[in-house]
């Protein structure tokens, strides 16, 4: 075959590869942006709790779950009757300086003399696996606990709605009385199994690329 056949022969086929990546591109682009939006819904509907201890030594996560347990206990009875997200963010916004003030008191208590940081703010999130649900990676409000130097392993789960302390009943009541849609629900509990790891995995694909675009 000559040269000229060849090449002629590789241009279609070429073609094809192109053509295919475009088109794989494109639909990675239509489901990463539907992941995003069905993210940032979720997200609009829940806050999330963060503690961070000292250090990652025996004593200093000893004392992460302390305060972990007291500051469940303490918002939940907070946001017992608490139904509407907008409500739930006032409510921890006027009892922050209370809640910190409380944390301290048990660090002081344990036999420590760290600083402690209570606040409401926007983290970013890996995606990240309960007992009965699992949250996609990206942005969501958090309740941060900060103790000391703040350079432990962390803690997260959900205080609004509590989702981190039902049951497969109660979550689905839950989540209902929060707000999510049927279809959100389905999503984080992984009753929607149809492409549910993929979606999750191009989220944490644009975590990582968000992260390091911060650090660049």
């Amino acid at each position: 075959m000559s040269r000229k056949a060849s090449n002629k022969h590789r241009r279609p086929t070429l073609l094809i590869i192109v053509y295919s990546l475009i088109i794989g591109l494109c639909m990675a682009l239509a489901v990463g942006f539907a992941s995003v939006q069905e993210q940032r819904s979720i997200a609009s509907k829940i806050v999330r709790l963060h503690v961070i201890p000292n250090s990652n030594s025996s004593e200093d996560q000893a004392l992460k779950k302390i305060v972990r347990d007291d500051v469940t206990k303490r918002v939940s009875a907070l946001l017992r009757d608490v139904s509407d997200i907008g409500a739930a963010e006032i409510i921890l916004r006027d009892n922050i300086k209370d809640i910190e003030k409380s944390v301290r008191e048990i660090v002081l208590r344990e036999g420590y003399t760290y600083t402690v940081c209570a606040e409401i703010c926007d983290e970013m999130y890996s995606t990240r696996e309960y007992d009965t649900f699992t949250l996609p990676a990206g942005k969501y409000q958090s309740l941060r606990i900060t103790i000391g130097s703040g350079k432990g392993e962390n803690w997260w789960c959900v205080v609004f709605p509590p989702l981190c302390f039902t049951g497969a009943v109660e979550f689905q009541e839950s989540a209902e009385a929060a707000g999510l849609s049927e279809s959100e629900i389905k999503l984080i509990s992984g009753r929607d199994e149809e492409g549910v790891v993929f979606r999750f995995q191009i989220l944490e694909l644009i975590k990582r690329i968000s992260d390091f675009l911060k650090i660049s």
